[in-house]
Formats: structure tokens, sequence, C-alpha cells
């Protein structure tokens, strides 16, 4: 038999549940990638992820950097970075350069309001679905004895924080204009390559402006109003410290 004394205190009447293990914090890394994808507002206000405070990027020179990936013109051989962080984040997370793989997407020239529709019924549906779970987590540590404050505390403010600084970055965080006048014959079809290793390749197709849009796009910090613009960049880097 254990003996417990005043330093090994007896678990029953000394141990307390924290809800805190409950939230499922994200990596550093795969949180920027997240949020530097553009998500819909409705992923924004949605309870998933949660990350937790520190996790925050408290400088948005980040913006400035290209991704990992370049891109080339088999007409021109000119050679690029990929500046689109969602097109980046979407290969990496349908693996279309994994070894041996070769992949041809091509951008539609009419927008399909039929599948966006369904994406969008999709995404409304796992909207719903968070905040029924994070609701059940909730009444769970309410009804749950001995639960600390502490951890419910966290869980609340967690959720919250993650809410406010996607819908900040969802109005603040921009892609950068890219002018027509940069494009020479925007409407004609043409395609760019991103190769991987051991014979994989990602080709994507349509008409040069589109290409544009889905690969030089970098975001941006948008700075008008500049009073607005100046504080809320300044909350969401200074209350993560």
């Amino acid at each position: 038999m254990m003996f417990f004394s005043s330093i090994f205190p007896a678990p029953d009447k000394n141990w307390s549940f924290d809800v805190s293990s409950l939230a499922v914090l994200v990596g550093e890394e795969q949180e920027l990638k997240y949020r530097l994808s553009r998500r819909s507002i409705l992923q924004c206000i949605s309870a998933a992820p949660v990350v937790g405070l520190q996790t925050y990027i408290r400088s948005y020179e980040v913006l400035l950097q290209s991704g990992t990936y370049s891109y080339f013109n088999p007409s021109g051989c000119k050679v690029a970075p990929l500046r689109s962080s969602q097109l980046e984040n979407t290969i990496n997370r349908q693996g279309l350069l994994e070894d041996g793989k070769y992949t041809v997407y091509q951008i539609p020239d009419d927008d399909k309001a039929t599948s966006r529709t369904k994406a969008q019924t999709w995404l409304f549906i796992w909207l719903v679905a968070t905040w029924l779970i994070f609701g059940c987590i909730i009444a769970f540590t309410i009804l749950t004895p001995k639960v600390t404050w502490i951890g419910i505390t966290n869980v609340l403010v967690l959720t919250c924080w993650s809410i406010t600084v996607r819908l900040v970055e969802y109005f603040y965080v921009q892609p950068t204009e890219v002018k027509a006048s940069n494009i020479s014959d925007p409407k004609r079809h043409d395609a760019i390559f991103i190769l991987g290793r051991n014979n994989s390749a990602f080709v994507l197709e349509g008409n040069r402006g589109d290409i544009k849009d889905w690969t030089a796009r970098g975001l941006i910090y948008k700075t008008r109003p500049s009073f607005l613009s100046r504080y809320v960049k300044i909350f969401t880097r200074v209350s993560a410290c």
C-alpha cells in the first residue's frame, strides 16, 4: 500500500480534472499555413482549429516571403517563386508532388456556381459541427464535478482569440493586385510547371490572366484606413507576447 503524506497527498481528495487537456492545439507552422491560405469567412468563424497565444506571428514581414516552390513557363523558360500560399498549401495537403505523380489542373473559364454552392454547404455543415462539439465540451466541463475554472477559461479564451485573429487577418491581409498591363496577351492559353523530386510534376493550365492570379498574388497587409490598420496590427502582435 502506497503511503500518502503532506508531500504525497491522497489522489481522491486533492486531484481535480483540468479541462484544458481537451483543447487540442495545432503547431505554429501548421497554424501559419492555415492562416495564410486565405480561408473563407465560414472557416474563420468556426470553432476549430484552436491555437495557443504564443503561436501567432509577431511580425507581418513573413507576408513578404515567397513559398518553397518555383514554377516555370516552358515557352519562355522563365523561373519565378510561387507566391500563392493557398496553392502551395493545396499542393502539400493533396500530395500533388509525391514521387512519380504527374498532375494536370485546368482553370475553368466560367464560374461553376453549382460546385461553389456545394462547397459552401459542406463548409456550413462543418461550421455547425465545430460549434456543436465546442458546446458539448463546455457543457461537459460544467457538469463534471471538480473541474477547475482555469481550464474552462483556457478553452474559452483560446477559441475566442483564434476566431478574433482569423477575422482580423481575413479583412486586413489581402492578396496583391495584378496589373493587367503587366500581362502580355492575358486571354492566351498557357501553362506553368512545378517540378518535384523523382519524376513528379504539377501543371496548371489556363489563360495567362488566371494563371497570374493563381501564382503571383502574394499577401500584403492592408493599410487603409491607416489609423485603424495600425492599431489592429499592434493588437495582434502585442497580445501574442
